[in-house]
Parts: structure tokens; sequence; C-alpha cells
């Protein structure tokens, strides 16, 4: 990350500094998309209080999951180049994606999944002849689901020891930052090269027992997620 921030602050220098430019290619109303992969990182843990449960260090854990699973982008904005190298620009955006992680042993099951993403975005960046670095940030609402089912006869779901299953579905507004690169091929095509960090909210959840309910919760679920994302597609620039 520090290497890209590096790439993209040394380019913004150089371009401002050297600007050549032969046309506007990149003014406009424009339309695109693009196909890549979505590395989707989660971190799932339950954690149980010693006050209401003997031993509860038998009960605490954690597991960590990686993957990546396919995604298209379809994106419709505006941007604008001022008489200088200086480039401007706001998108709408639908993430096309549906990574899903699950994970068992023979006392738990786990799934998280994510839904379809819907943003908007802004760039900044430079223009040199016909290429253009920039910058991105922005929003997007996902949709997440998670499940956690006690397996029975399981540590969790046998003798004292009679868990409720956690269930939760929320939507999130997560925050998105990037860089890209467009190389315009004539007036209206260009090639474009992006990557984007997702920031998601942290989730937790109690974990109830199902007859002793006096001193709920018992324990915590607790659930982390992020990826990264990149793509390769083609915009056209109207007009």
């Amino acid at each position: 990350m520090k290497k890209l921030c590096f790439f993209i602050g040394a380019s913004f220098l150089s371009m401002v500094l050297h600007a050549n430019n032969s046309g506007d290619y990149f003014s406009g109303f424009y339309l695109g998309g693009g196909l890549g992969l979505i590395n989707f990182d989660t971190d799932q843990s339950m954690v149980f209080d010693p006050s209401k449960v003997a031993t509860a260090y038998r009960y605490n854990l954690s597991a960590s999951e990686s993957d990546n699973h396919f995604l298209g982008t379809v994106y419709l904005g505006y941007g604008y180049q001022f008489n200088s190298p200086l480039y401007i620009a706001a998108e709408a955006i639908a993430e096309f994606a549906k990574p899903s992680f699950e994970w068992s042993n023979s006392n738990i099951y786990w799934r998280v999944k994510q839904n379809n993403a819907y943003g908007g975005r802004l760039k900044l960046g430079v223009v040199h002849n016909n290429w253009l670095v920039y910058g991105l940030g922005g929003w997007e609402m996902v949709r997440i689901k998670r499940n956690v089912s006690f397996i029975s006869g399981g540590i969790y779901n046998s003798g004292t020891m009679l868990l409720q299953n956690v269930s939760s579905s929320d939507s999130q507004t997560i925050g998105q930052l990037g860089a890209g690169l467009d190389i315009a091929m004539n007036d209206h095509w260009a090639v474009q090269f992006q990557y984007a960090h997702n920031f998601y909210d942290d989730s937790n959840d109690g974990i109830n027992h199902m007859l002793i309910t006096f001193n709920n919760p018992k324990g915590n679920y607790h659930s982390d997620l992020n990826s990264n994302e990149g793509t390769i597609g083609l915009r056209y620039r109207f007009g």
C-alpha cells in the first residue's frame, strides 16, 4: 500500500510539472464496466463471560478465512478536466459479487455472506496526453448476513450448555479508497485499471442461553470484514 501511494504521488507531481496535453479525452459523461476479483477477508470470534459460564475459556473460539471471488462493475459518471492537468469526476457505481464464507467443526457452523453493492464515489487525478492517473474515494451500501449455528451434541448444544443460534442481517455503508489508471484509445474509448480497498463496520451480537436466561448474554460474537478488489474494464465517453 505504501508503494502504491508513493507511485500515485510521484506520478501526480511529475505530470503536473511536465504536462503536455494534446487533447481532452476524459471530460464529459461516461459509461463503463469492468471485470476482476474481490479478495474477501473475515475474522470471527466468540468470547464468553467467565462470571456467567464456568470454565469459559473452553468455549472461546476464533477463525479467519480469506478467499477470492469474481467481481463485475457498472458505472455512470461525469468528469471534467480543467485548463490544466487536473481532473475531477463523480460517478454512481454498482458492484456485482456475492462472496460467501462457511466454516465448521463438530461443534459449530459459521456463515458470512455479502450481497451486491451500490454507491457513489469521487475521483481526483491528473492527465498527461492520453493517460489519466487518479485516486478515488466513496461509499457503498451493502447487506451482510451472518449465521452461527451450534451443532446438536457439540459442546455448545449439549448438557447444561444450550445456546441459541445467532443470526443477523443488516445494511452497511462501507467506505472505499483506491486508485486507477485510464488510457484513452481515441476520443471515446478508454481502457481502465482500478484497485480499491473497502472498509466495513465490525459487528457484535450477544450469545444467549435458551433456558438460563436471567443473566443473558453469556458471551459475545464478533465479526470483522474487509476486502480488496481489482478490475480491468472499458469506459465510453459521450460527445
